[in-house]
Protein backbone atom coordinates (compact mmCIF):
# COMPACT_ATOMS: atom_id res chain seq x y z
CA UNK A 1 0.00 0.00 0.00
CA UNK A 2 1.41 3.47 -0.93
CA UNK A 3 1.56 6.48 0.92
CA UNK A 4 -1.57 7.94 -1.42
CA UNK A 5 -3.39 5.13 -0.37
CA UNK A 6 -2.97 5.36 2.85
CA UNK A 7 -3.63 8.68 3.15
CA UNK A 8 -7.21 8.35 1.92
CA UNK A 9 -7.56 5.88 3.86
CA UNK A 10 -6.74 7.92 7.06
CA UNK A 11 -8.89 10.87 5.47
CA UNK A 12 -11.95 9.03 4.72
CA UNK A 13 -11.76 7.81 8.80
CA UNK A 14 -11.48 11.00 9.86
CA UNK A 15 -14.25 12.50 7.45
CA UNK A 16 -16.99 9.36 8.49
CA UNK A 17 -16.31 9.75 12.09
CA UNK A 18 -14.36 6.63 12.43
CA UNK A 19 -11.80 8.35 13.93
CA UNK A 20 -13.88 10.38 16.89
CA UNK A 21 -13.43 14.11 17.54
CA UNK A 22 -10.52 14.33 19.90
CA UNK A 23 -9.29 10.70 19.41
CA UNK A 24 -5.67 10.29 19.67
CA UNK A 25 -3.81 8.86 16.95
CA UNK A 26 -1.23 6.93 17.93
CA UNK A 27 1.79 6.81 15.94
CA UNK A 28 3.04 3.23 16.25
CA UNK A 29 -0.66 1.51 16.03
CA UNK A 30 -0.73 3.66 12.73
CA UNK A 31 2.66 2.87 11.53
CA UNK A 32 1.88 -1.34 12.70
CA UNK A 33 -1.95 -1.08 10.87
CA UNK A 34 -0.33 0.31 7.47
CA UNK A 35 3.18 -0.75 7.83
CA UNK A 36 4.90 2.31 6.95
CA UNK A 37 7.62 4.17 8.64
CA UNK A 38 7.50 6.93 11.03
CA UNK A 39 8.90 9.30 8.23
CA UNK A 40 6.56 8.49 5.95
CA UNK A 41 4.17 8.90 8.15
CA UNK A 42 4.20 12.10 9.86
CA UNK A 43 4.53 13.42 6.21
CA UNK A 44 0.84 12.56 6.11
CA UNK A 45 -0.11 13.69 9.62
CA UNK A 46 1.09 17.32 8.52
CA UNK A 47 -0.70 17.19 5.55
CA UNK A 48 -4.05 15.94 7.38
CA UNK A 49 -2.82 19.08 9.94
CA UNK A 50 -2.83 21.20 7.19
CA UNK A 51 -6.53 20.35 5.82
CA UNK A 52 -7.80 20.89 9.38
CA UNK A 53 -8.35 17.19 10.03
CA UNK A 54 -5.91 16.77 12.68
CA UNK A 55 -4.23 18.74 15.32
CA UNK A 56 -0.55 18.39 16.00
CA UNK A 57 0.50 19.10 19.74
CA UNK A 58 4.30 19.09 20.40
CA UNK A 59 5.10 16.16 22.90
CA UNK A 60 1.59 15.75 23.29
CA UNK A 61 0.48 13.79 20.29
CA UNK A 62 -1.79 13.77 17.33
CA UNK A 63 -5.70 14.47 17.95
CA UNK A 64 -8.49 14.39 14.99
CA UNK A 65 -9.44 18.00 15.09
CA UNK A 66 -12.99 18.89 16.65
CA UNK A 67 -16.09 19.43 14.79
CA UNK A 68 -18.33 22.75 16.05
CA UNK A 69 -21.09 23.99 14.11
CA UNK A 70 -19.19 27.32 13.90
CA UNK A 71 -16.82 25.62 11.54
CA UNK A 72 -20.00 23.95 9.10
CA UNK A 73 -20.93 28.17 9.07
CA UNK A 74 -17.72 29.38 8.31
CA UNK A 75 -17.34 26.66 5.38
CA UNK A 76 -20.72 27.37 4.03
CA UNK A 77 -20.16 30.85 3.81
CA UNK A 78 -17.08 30.10 1.84
CA UNK A 79 -18.66 27.14 -0.43
CA UNK A 80 -21.79 28.80 -1.35
CA UNK A 81 -20.67 31.19 -4.34
CA UNK A 82 -18.17 27.74 -5.36
CA UNK A 83 -20.78 26.47 -5.74
CA UNK A 84 -22.55 28.97 -7.83
CA UNK A 85 -20.00 28.86 -9.69
CA UNK A 86 -20.44 24.83 -10.39
CA UNK A 87 -24.01 25.71 -11.36
CA UNK A 88 -23.33 27.77 -13.91
CA UNK A 89 -19.93 26.01 -15.39
CA UNK A 90 -21.53 22.12 -15.29
CA UNK A 91 -25.08 23.87 -17.01
CA UNK A 92 -22.48 24.94 -19.66
CA UNK A 93 -19.81 22.37 -20.31
CA UNK A 94 -21.41 18.63 -19.16
CA UNK A 95 -20.79 16.65 -21.41
CA UNK A 96 -24.11 13.94 -22.56
CA UNK A 97 -22.02 10.96 -21.27
CA UNK A 98 -21.45 12.68 -17.70
CA UNK A 99 -25.25 13.96 -17.57
CA UNK A 100 -26.06 9.98 -18.20
CA UNK A 101 -23.19 9.13 -15.52
CA UNK A 102 -25.09 11.13 -13.51
CA UNK A 103 -28.73 10.04 -13.91
CA UNK A 104 -27.44 6.55 -13.68
CA UNK A 105 -25.57 7.36 -10.35
CA UNK A 106 -29.27 8.17 -9.03
CA UNK A 107 -30.61 4.86 -8.86
CA UNK A 108 -27.81 4.25 -5.80
CA UNK A 109 -29.84 6.33 -3.51
CA UNK A 110 -32.24 4.28 -1.59
CA UNK A 111 -34.51 4.45 1.16
CA UNK A 112 -32.71 1.96 3.42
CA UNK A 113 -29.14 3.36 3.26
CA UNK A 114 -26.90 3.72 6.32
CA UNK A 115 -25.61 7.17 7.06
CA UNK A 116 -22.26 6.71 5.92
CA UNK A 117 -23.54 4.89 2.61
CA UNK A 118 -25.33 8.11 2.40
CA UNK A 119 -22.67 10.35 2.87
CA UNK A 120 -20.71 8.32 0.52
CA UNK A 121 -22.85 8.78 -2.18
CA UNK A 122 -23.51 12.66 -1.47
CA UNK A 123 -19.60 13.10 -1.76
CA UNK A 124 -19.52 11.31 -4.94
CA UNK A 125 -22.47 12.91 -6.70
CA UNK A 126 -20.71 16.00 -6.20
CA UNK A 127 -17.46 14.25 -7.55
CA UNK A 128 -19.02 13.95 -10.72
CA UNK A 129 -21.06 17.21 -10.83
CA UNK A 130 -17.83 19.25 -9.70
CA UNK A 131 -15.46 17.11 -12.43
CA UNK A 132 -17.94 17.81 -15.01
CA UNK A 133 -17.30 21.50 -14.45
CA UNK A 134 -14.34 20.78 -15.87
CA UNK A 135 -12.00 22.77 -13.50
CA UNK A 136 -9.72 20.93 -11.72
CA UNK A 137 -8.46 23.68 -9.59
CA UNK A 138 -12.01 24.44 -8.97
CA UNK A 139 -12.95 20.74 -8.01
CA UNK A 140 -9.80 20.45 -5.68
CA UNK A 141 -10.72 23.51 -3.76
CA UNK A 142 -14.41 21.81 -2.82
CA UNK A 143 -12.81 18.51 -2.06
CA UNK A 144 -11.32 19.97 0.81
CA UNK A 145 -13.85 21.85 2.14
CA UNK A 146 -16.71 19.12 1.55
CA UNK A 147 -14.06 16.97 3.64
CA UNK A 148 -15.10 19.34 6.42
CA UNK A 149 -18.42 19.63 5.74
CA UNK A 150 -18.91 15.57 5.81
CA UNK A 151 -17.66 15.63 9.50
CA UNK A 152 -19.94 17.71 10.55
CA UNK A 153 -22.50 15.05 9.84
CA UNK A 154 -22.29 13.49 13.12
CA UNK A 155 -23.45 16.78 14.98
CA UNK A 156 -27.82 15.79 13.89
CA UNK A 157 -29.27 13.04 15.47
CA UNK A 158 -31.84 12.69 13.09
CA UNK A 159 -30.42 12.17 9.58
CA UNK A 160 -33.27 11.40 7.67
CA UNK A 161 -33.31 14.75 5.86
CA UNK A 162 -30.49 13.53 3.85
CA UNK A 163 -32.49 11.03 1.85
CA UNK A 164 -34.21 14.74 0.02
CA UNK A 165 -31.18 14.46 -0.70
CA UNK A 166 -32.11 12.49 -4.53
CA UNK A 167 -34.59 15.14 -5.36
CA UNK A 168 -32.50 17.91 -5.00
CA UNK A 169 -30.32 15.68 -7.67
CA UNK A 170 -32.68 15.12 -9.75
CA UNK A 171 -33.88 18.89 -10.02
CA UNK A 172 -30.20 19.65 -10.87
CA UNK A 173 -29.63 17.20 -13.92
CA UNK A 174 -32.91 18.61 -14.96
CA UNK A 175 -31.39 22.12 -15.18
CA UNK A 176 -28.48 20.91 -16.17
CA UNK A 177 -29.57 18.50 -19.28
CA UNK A 178 -31.54 22.52 -20.00
CA UNK A 179 -28.27 24.25 -19.99
CA UNK A 180 -29.87 26.39 -17.67
CA UNK A 181 -27.32 27.85 -15.54
CA UNK A 182 -29.22 30.12 -13.52
CA UNK A 183 -31.74 27.64 -11.79
CA UNK A 184 -28.06 25.21 -11.59
CA UNK A 185 -26.74 27.38 -9.59
CA UNK A 186 -29.63 28.41 -7.18
CA UNK A 187 -30.29 24.56 -6.92
CA UNK A 188 -26.71 23.87 -5.75
CA UNK A 189 -26.87 26.83 -3.31
CA UNK A 190 -30.09 25.85 -1.74
CA UNK A 191 -28.78 23.17 -1.15
CA UNK A 192 -26.06 23.63 1.35
CA UNK A 193 -28.41 26.19 2.64
CA UNK A 194 -30.75 23.61 3.11
CA UNK A 195 -27.99 21.01 5.07
CA UNK A 196 -26.81 24.01 7.59
CA UNK A 197 -30.51 24.71 8.49
CA UNK A 198 -31.55 21.42 8.91
CA UNK A 199 -28.60 21.03 11.45
CA UNK A 200 -29.21 24.05 12.98
CA UNK A 201 -32.31 23.21 13.84
CA UNK A 202 -31.18 20.07 16.08
CA UNK A 203 -28.75 21.75 17.88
Amino acid sequence: MDKTDIYSILREKIVLGDYKPGQILKEKELMQEFNIGRTPLRELLIRLNAEGLVEIVPYGGVYVSSVGFQELANVIEVRKPLLRMVGRLVAERATEDEIEKMKSFLTEFKNNLSEKELMKLDSQFHDLVNMATHNQILCQILQSLRDRVLRLWILPKNKSFAYSFKEDFQRLIFAIEKRDKKLASNILASHAESFIEKIKAQL
